[in-house]
């Protein structure tokens, strides 16, 4: 992953999360967070000034959880007039790896207006072998692959299924 230009926050991901203030428990619904299994459901308000490799801090996630990339899947709401987004996260694997900015999802096309279905994660490096968060309290990002006329104020919402290991 190569420095990002400007980096920006969900509505999950800021104020509470970035400043390292509990984590799933910041959702809405509380009930999300008290169980095994849990769906994020992030929204990023576009501001108008985002570039291409702009990175998104979606959500912090705890060591030990499995994110699911086949039920993962973000949708726009004409955000831009060229979008592609990837989906990755920051876990270095105890120092072993780089952070993976397409972990769970290729760069895939989010400018459209989705009003059916989110465009599912696809082409994720760990597709075939799902890989557990190692490091603590890392992040899931999203990153600006390309980016042309962003228009402020239009949201993507990313969805994101997580399983918790006993």
């Amino acid at each position: 992953m190569g420095l990002p230009t400007n980096l920006w926050y969900t509505n999950i991901a800021s104020p509470a999360q970035k400043g390292g203030t509990n984590t799933l428990a910041n959702l809405d619904d509380p009930n999300l967070s008290a169980g095994r299994l849990k769906m994020i459901t992030a929204i990023y308000v576009m501001t108008g000034n985002e570039v291409a490799n702009d990175v998104v801090y979606v959500a912090r996630v705890a060591s030990g959880y499995i994110v699911d990339p086949i039920s993962g899947n973000m949708a726009g709401n004409g955000i831009a007039t060229t979008a592609t987004v990837s989906v990755g996260d920051t876990d270095t694997v105890g120092g072993t790896v780089n952070p993976d900015i397409s972990r769970y999802s290729a760069a895939q096309s989010v400018a459209a207006n989705n009003t059916t279905v989110g465009v599912p994660f696809s082409g994720g490096t760990q597709l075939t072998a799902p890989a557990q968060v190692t490091d603590d309290w890392v992040w899931l990002i999203a990153q600006f692959a390309t980016l042309a006329v962003p228009v402020a104020g239009k949201q993507i919402v990313f969805r994101v299924k997580l399983a918790g290991l006993d």
